[in-house]
């Protein structure tokens, strides 16, 4: 959970407050229960990582 979704490399960069999600990690982990928050957030977090970066490039051969 830290590293995917408050990790430096967390995708959409700026589009959550990490802030937040810092401290609403911290409260599931004092036993307040947010299971379902943060299952669908690492879901995004994990199709992006596959869909939404971009693709390396690979030489495509001679022009």
């Amino acid at each position: 959970m830290e590293d995917r979704l408050l990790g430096p490399d967390a995708f959409p960069g700026g589009a959550f407050d990490r802030a937040a999600l810092r401290s609403w990690y911290q409260e599931h982990l004092d036993g307040r229960d947010r299971t379902r928050g943060l299952w669908n957030l690492l879901a995004l977090q994990l199709w992006a990582d596959v869909h939404c970066r971009p693709l390396a490039s690979t030489p495509m051969g001679p022009a």
